[in-house]
């Protein structure tokens, strides 16, 4: 129901951002024409005061994302109804402080019970979609913001062993397979 947790929650599972870069997105980042989100900037929080920067995690962080259609969508609708140029802001325009952060998290909470959901998990949720719909390493290192493919294989591609069971032992079977 909040509009802003929303917006979090679909930028997160759409583009595997980081919290902080989408914290720092600005509208002028998001290209609805073309529908790709241009990362450039992140927010740091400290001592209560938020600062959006251009300085990123890492060099591969400066990337361009391609937006689904229904975050498209979602997006040109909120765009249409604010008045700053950050695309999480406070009331009075400025960049979403720490306790406004943790909030929508509550409103997030109340309305999932029973789930544990973070920022974090969204993007290794995002990143193992693009690893199970079959992109290549590479793409998903892109698309992910990281310095090298082994941190993209070492720590977000999750085996799913109940949706994968049966192709890989297919798989196996094939490649064992002898002409009879």
């Amino acid at each position: 129901k909040d509009v802003r947790a929303r917006t979090f929650l679909l930028i997160a599972l759409h583009t595997g951002m980081r919290r902080g870069e989408i914290l720092g997105l600005l509208w002028d980042d998001i290209d609805l024409q073309c529908k790709s989100i241009h990362v450039r900037h992140n927010a740091i929080i400290k001592e209560g005061q938020t600062t959006i920067s251009d300085d990123l995690k890492t060099k591969a962080g400066r990337r361009d994302i391609p937006l689904s259609n229904e975050l498209a969508c979602w997006l040109a609708e909120q765009k249409r109804t604010t008045h700053s140029k950050y695309v999480f802001a406070m009331k009075n325009h400025k960049p979403m402080t720490l306790s406004s952060y943790k909030s929508m998290w509550r409103h997030i909470e109340k309305e999932l019970p029973g789930t544990h959901i973070s920022a974090h998990i969204l993007r290794h949720t995002f990143i193992t979609r693009m690893f199970e719909a079959g992109l290549d390493i590479k793409e998903i290192q892109y698309l992910a913001g990281h310095s090298t493919v082994d941190m993209t294989l070492r720590i977000y591609t999750h085996y799913d062993q109940r949706s994968r069971r049966e192709k890989t032992a297919e798989k196996v079977r094939e490649a064992l397979q002898t002409s009879a």
